[in-house]
């Protein structure tokens, strides 16, 4: 069996289950929206198990702490992310504690305290950041995508979640992320950018022969040239090797023209 999709990422030996470390209902449902195209063939199976402590002091080292959780404990694949809201006034907070940022883990006060931490400040610039993690049994792969705007002075719109009613991006025609259709969210988001390019380079480590697999000595998924375009993200980060290479934390730094490539150590 072989499914290619627009991306040209191709699987074969009848698919692949991946778990999602992420017990947000929403993001999961952005998650099957954004994947479909880019991972065709690809069953996205809901995490179940306990939450990790997230106490890195990135969004990739976060991103990487619940996906490996994951992929620990179920031995698939495993996906996931770290996002949040950056403030340039507040010197990037609430940042990668943006989902606690009032202490009480809801959505409605994070938001209506970050307006508060706002209120009268002329700077308003901000931006939505995501990194997307994959490990596996041959490795991990970490790409981040940032999306810019401002933050509004009030909450504008139905639709998203989390800050998205505060959050106008720059190519969001003036309206606010919440105030942005599904559709039109997922072509522009932070998310969008961080996991097409996290599609990108599973292809290119596919191509590579340390493909994507379930377990040791399975199947790798192919990869064949994109016919289309793929948005890069600022940065793009992985760490790779074999099932031993793997035990052994081993990490290098790939570069390829265009993209920046660093490695980003294992901790036992």
């Amino acid at each position: 069996m072989s499914i290619t999709g627009s991306t040209g990422l191709e699987l074969t030996g009848g698919g692949l289950q991946v778990v999602v470390a992420t017990r947000n209902p929403h993001k999961v449902e952005e998650l099957q929206r954004i994947l479909g195209p880019l991972l065709p063939g690809v069953e996205l199976v809901p995490d179940d198990g306990p939450e990790p402590v997230e106490d890195g002091d990135t969004f990739e080292a976060n991103a990487l702490i619940k996906a490996r959780a994951a992929h620990e404990r179920t031995g698939l694949p495993a996906l996931a992310d770290d996002s949040g809201i950056a403030v340039d006034a507040l010197d990037g907070a609430p940042g990668i504690h943006s989902a606690r940022y009032a202490g009480t883990r809801d959505a409605q006060d994070n938001l209506e305290l970050l307006l508060e931490h706002l209120a009268g400040r002329d700077d308003r610039r901000a931006r939505f950041v995501c990194a997307a993690a994959w490990v596996d049994a041959d490795g991990e792969v970490v790409a981040r995508g940032e999306w810019a705007g401002t933050v509004a002075d009030a909450p504008r719109g139905e639709g998203g979640f989390g800050y998205d009613p505060i959050f106008v991006p720059h190519d969001g025609g003036g309206r606010a992320a919440a105030e942005l259709t599904a559709e039109e969210k997922d072509a522009l988001s932070h998310r969008r950018i961080a996991f097409t390019a996290l599609a990108e380079r599973i292809r290119a480590r596919s191509a590579s022969g340390r493909g994507a697999s379930s377990r040791c000595g399975a199947e790798p998924l192919a990869s064949r040239a994109s016919e289309n375009a793929i948005r890069r993200p600022r940065s793009v980060h992985e760490v790779g090797g074999s099932c031993s290479a793997r035990r052994r934390r081993a990490a290098r730094a790939v570069s390829l023209p265009g993209t920046t490539f660093a490695a980003v150590p294992r901790v036992p």
